[in-house]
């Protein structure tokens, strides 16, 4: 090859690296163009330039740090820039690894089936968004098995009209019923689940009972209460709050989590002050719900509360392990 060749082979490669990032950067500018007109159809407030995140102190305001105590996450999550990888990344270094299998199918003799798959609804721009996340944003159930002869029973959130996702990204609607003890099988081409290995608390307890009444009468919104937030709120309730992120653990070991954080999670973040995170963690449900019963049932709380020298951590029962055959 001469350097004539040389140099014009080298100059058509550079044209065509241009020409692809000129059309990465038009389609993402396409796409956050979409998602401002999405979000502002809703109430969404401007982008702000400049600004940080609230303090943490106003981030729980008029909630008993005791609530807060044990609702933090696993893992301390940095806020803005502390990307779904790297956070994912520590958690998985920071659980009981062995509570967790990725299965194919209702293959154990009991447990929780954590299963997601491709949210099938909503504006083409707010899929686009949903699918440059890999399986983070994906739709999620919770599939619960008692034993082997039990039939299985699923819970999973969304709105009443059989959707995914609500059309407007910050559209609030009724939720659809969170519990089905006839749920459809999981989609082979959906597969893996991820499988917790801890006997479910039975759906009849009380607390269980008041977690299900209390999401059911939340207003389903895609950004703050959605099916993954509720998913891991419910499998805390499930586990005398042991297990937390069990989406998130999905993702890790039987989805897909990206290494680099789409640039539109900055636009949401600059227009609604939520990041990835705060779209996903069950926590601030499980606050709530905690707060709220403590108004209604404080006896009844304070009486399964667990107690050290200190203080007293109003919490659920202690873990309840899975039975060895």
């Amino acid at each position: 090859m001469t350097k004539l060749d040389t140099c014009v082979s080298g100059d058509m490669s550079n044209h065509r690296d241009k020409e692809k990032k000129t059309n990465s950067e038009a389609r993402d500018a396409d796409l956050t163009q979409s998602l401002m007109e999405i979000l502002q159809k809703n109430g969404a407030k401007s982008p702000v330039k400049h600004g940080r995140d609230p303090p943490s102190s106003t981030l729980h305001e008029g909630v008993p740090s005791d609530i807060v105590a044990i609702t933090k996450p696993v893992v301390k999550y940095d806020g803005f820039g502390h990307s779904k990888y790297a956070w994912t990344s520590q958690l998985m270094k920071s659980i009981d690894s062995s509570l967790f299998k990725t299965v194919h199918g209702f293959t154990e003799k009991s447990g929780i089936y954590v299963y997601k798959r491709p949210v099938r609804t909503g504006s083409p721009e707010l899929l686009s968004l949903l699918e440059q996340a890999g399986s983070v944003f994906h739709h999620v159930a919770v599939y619960l098995q008692y034993d082997g002869d039990s039939p299985i029973s699923m819970l999973e959130y969304g709105p009443d009209n059989d959707d995914d996702i609500t059309s407007h990204a910050n559209a609030e609607v009724p939720c659809a019923p969170v519990l089905n003890t006839a749920p459809p099988e999981p989609e082979k081409e959906c597969l893996p689940m991820l499988h917790i290995s801890v006997d479910p608390v039975d759906l009849d307890a009380a607390h269980v009972q008041a977690a299900i009444e209390f999401a059911s009468q939340q207003k389903y919104q895609a950004l703050r209460r959605n099916c993954i937030a509720f998913a891991d709120f419910m499998i805390r309730v499930l586990t005398h709050n042991h297990v937390k992120h069990a989406p998130l653990v999905f993702d890790v070991m039987c989805g897909k989590v990206p290494q680099t954080d789409s640039p539109l999670l900055h636009m949401v973040y600059l227009m609604e002050r939520l990041t990835w995170f705060d779209v996903c963690d069950g926590g601030r449900l499980m606050r709530e719900f905690l707060a709220s019963v403590r108004k209604e049932h404080v006896e009844e709380f304070l009486s399964k509360a667990q107690k050290d020298e200190k203080k007293i951590v109003v919490g659920l029962p202690p873990l309840k392990k899975k039975r060895k055959p």
